[in-house]
Formats: structure tokens, sequence, C-alpha cells
């Protein structure tokens, strides 16, 4: 039996937001969704930040209930 492994997301944010500094498009994010569900955002941003959600589902819900991000699987 295979191991789970550890998924690869990234954030992208498809629209700016109030300050195209502070909000910028593209590429924003990266995330680790672990076989557990556990699920860790860390920031492209400087100062860069990390947060941790309990389940994918919750981290979606945070970060893609605007419509104006949406995360990407990397291969």
């Amino acid at each position: 039996m295979a191991a789970a492994r550890a998924r690869l997301l990234r954030l992208i944010r498809m629209v700016p937001g109030q300050s195209p500094e502070a909000a910028p498009t593209g590429v924003v994010a990266d995330a680790v969704v672990f076989p557990d569900g556990t699920s860790v955002l860390h920031w492209r941003s400087m100062p860069a930040a990390t947060e941790i959600y309990p389940s994918e589902h919750a981290m979606r819900q945070v970060r893609e209930r605007s419509g104006r991000s949406r995360f990407e699987v990397v291969p």
C-alpha cells in the first residue's frame, strides 16, 4: 500500500485589491495539504506570513470566498 503524500498548491490572485502594491495579482502564496488534511499557507509577500488550517476545505473557504483568488494544484 502506497503512503499518502502531501499536495502542493498555489494561491492565484486574479483581481487586485484596493492597493496593487499590497494585493498584487498572480501567485501570491504557496500551500501544502498534508495527508491528514492539515493545510499550511505561506504568503510570498514581505514580510512573509504563514497560516495553518485544520483542513483544505477550511483554507479554501477563507481564501477563495471572495472569488478574487483561487487555488491551483502544483503538478
